[in-house]
């Protein structure tokens, strides 16, 4: 399967693929001067920049090499990409002001623009090798009642945004969390609209499209920014006080009851101690929480179990979700 790239139209809205790519014959030796090209491939394709120079090729040793040049820029100030190659394909691009630090490990706020190719083909095929799961990790659910993998809605979405933050996580700092606004399934590829957050605060909205094989896991993809990481959004989103009594951000995590994670929530309010709160979990799936003459429940299913610590609510769902609600957010003030 040949490698896809989206053309990013602007510096500062940056583009991803994730594919798998058909192996190199073995008599086809891949050298510093094939690393180059590639790379000179990528940024003329996306950006549109072509003349380079004082390129320099770093072999790193298993099949990686780290290229970057100068982009002389008529009439401007120039620019300079780095660009990083493994197993003989481009993972990561990144066009940077010519001044621009950038160091040999990613930090979050570094990627002012961005584009690159991902390896999770490469990843999906070792491990169906070595007889692994190169997908979430976790058991789904309809291995064990033999229905089909796209009956499931919720974790195909699951699944891809899955995918769509380890890659973000990877390649653009780290991200607090993929929320997917909307998805459209066609047949094995589930298309829509997604906004990310990173821990840094920065936030910015994508287009992704996610390819599943049969058995409901993805394989390809793609993904692209719609805006400029620097333009953020209410930290609330996509919850706004135009469709409820109000917004707020809850103390959540997956996994292990730490807390580290900030989950956006919207808040519809009744008689005095009544609440409903949509609350939007790290994995960007949505949990109800409903509190009443104080007990709590959700209608989403799960063994849920709560208590409190003065005037928080530390509410677990089956050994897996936690969230810590305020009062504050019941009562208001």
């Amino acid at each position: 399967m040949a490698n896809r790239l989206t053309r990013a139209a602007v510096l500062g809205v940056s583009a991803m693929t994730f594919a798998l790519q058909a192996p190199q014959p073995a008599f086809a030796r891949y050298d510093e001067r094939d690393a180059q090209r590639a790379c000179e491939r990528e940024v003329s394709h996306s950006y549109g920049y072509n003349d380079f120079r004082d390129t320099q090729v770093s072999p790193k040793g298993n099949h990686e090499y780290r290229v970057s040049s100068e982009i002389r820029i008529h009439g401007a100030k120039n620019k300079r990409y780095v660009c990083k190659i493994k197993h003989d394909e481009v993972v990561n691009v990144k066009v940077l002001d010519a001044d621009q630090h950038n160091g040999s490990s990613d930090h979050d706020g570094a990627v002012a623009a961005a584009v690159g190719i991902g390896v999770l083909g490469l990843a999906l095929a070792a491990a169906a090798a070595s007889g692994g799961d190169a997908s979430s990790g976790e058991s789904y659910q309809w291995q064990d009642t033999g229905g089909s993998p796209f009956d499931d809605y919720d974790q195909l979405k699951y699944a891809c945004s899955h995918e769509l933050e380890r890659h973000l996580n990877a390649d653009h700092g780290r991200v607090d969390r993929v929320s997917i606004r909307s998805a459209h399934l066609d047949g094995r590829d589930l298309k829509g609209d997604a906004h990310v957050a990173w821990r840094s605060g920065d936030q910015a909205d994508l287009r992704y499209d996610c390819s599943f094989d049969r058995q409901g896991r993805v394989y390809d993809g793609t993904y692209h920014y719609t805006t400029s990481r620097s333009e953020t959004r209410s930290p609330t989103g996509p919850y706004t006080t135009r469709q409820y009594d109000a917004t707020t951000i809850l103390r959540c995590s997956l996994g292990s009851p730490s807390h580290d994670r900030n989950c956006p929530a919207g808040i519809h309010r009744g008689d005095r101690g009544s609440a409903s709160i949509s609350v939007q979990a790290p994995n960007g799936r949505e949990r109800v929480l409903n509190f009443h003459d104080g007990d709590v429940s959700t209608p989403n299913g799960g063994r849920l179990t709560w208590g409190k610590d003065g005037d928080s609510w530390f509410i677990g769902i089956d050994d897996r979700e936690y969230y810590v609600v305020p009062e504050a957010a019941i009562y208001g003030g």
